[in-house]
């Protein structure tokens, strides 16, 4: 499991949720969470600033969810 999505669990939202809020395709947030694309810098600032954690925290050096 992804940083991404245990965060989002602990926060009680879904996928879909958590993309509505943010302002992003769903289907982005998907293969970003589940590993299957690269974050975009709009999207791993996003997330870092929505759950208040630096983007270290949820990407790697080649900005695959971690």
């Amino acid at each position: 499991m992804t940083k991404i999505r245990a965060l989002r669990i602990e926060n009680d939202l879904t996928a879909k949720d958590l993309a509505r809020n943010l302002k992003i395709n769903a289907s982005s947030l998907s293969y970003v969470e589940n590993r299957r694309a690269r974050a975009s810098d709009k999207i791993r600032h996003k997330l870092s600033c929505f759950f208040g954690v630096a983007e270290q925290e949820l990407f790697d050096g080649e900005r695959y969810a971690i």
